[in-house]
């Protein structure tokens, strides 16, 4: 476990090009970071642990809201998920705001969207980086900056969120039609890098 860390922390080294002691401490948009992972890492590290900034080290399953704190959420709901999100992350002061707002020093915004229709319901969150653009990593895939349509995410409310092309009603990881916005949430940002969460 600690030869994982110690490769984690060098392909961050290597990979960032990190100036958080020169500026206001948000997430840096690093694909080659993240991407570069170990496979099993990779594929435990889903949408809520990058919004998060956190990197998955040992898990045997992704991390699902309120497994942190109360337990899993119940049902597809923005309500829910969001007060399970901020169950698991008591000590940070989560709200929503308005995709406006300006995040001050040391924070930045989340956004969750959500399908519920038929089997292949689920939800998603992005993430704001540090340069303004939304970034996001669905299911086991790569960390991406575009949406559906392969544009630059510069809003995650009014991108291309249906990534169920075939619309053939199953559950494929990441073949979904996220429809429903739930909104943008400031919350906490730890600096320093991608936190690693031990299993």
């Amino acid at each position: 476990m600690d030869f994982i860390k110690k490769e984690i922390d060098e392909l961050y080294r290597l990979f960032v090009n990190d100036k958080h002691d020169e500026e206001c401490k948000k997430p840096h948009y690093t694909p080659r970071f993240w991407n570069g992972l170990n496979k099993d890492i990779r594929d435990h590290t889903n949408c809520y642990s990058y919004a998060f900034d956190h990197i998955e080290i040992g898990a045997e399953k992704k991390l699902q809201p309120g497994e942190l704190s109360s337990g899993k959420f119940g049902k597809y709901d923005c309500d829910e998920i969001l007060n399970k999100v901020k169950s698991d992350y008591n000590n940070y002061d989560i709200i929503e705001v308005d995709k406006n707002d300006i995040s001050p020093c040391g924070h930045y915004k989340i956004a969750l969207v959500i399908d519920r229709k038929g089997d292949e319901q689920d939800y998603h969150f992005y993430r704001q980086d540090f340069d303004g653009y939304w970034s996001h990593k669905p299911g086991k895939n790569k960390v991406r900056r575009h949406d559906a349509s392969k544009n630059l995410i510069k809003d995650p409310e009014t991108a291309d969120r249906n990534y169920d092309m075939s619309d053939d009603n199953q559950n494929n990881e990441s073949d979904n039609n996220y429809y429903e916005f739930c909104g943008y949430y400031l919350v906490p940002y730890k600096g320093g890098g991608p936190f690693k969460r031990n299993s």
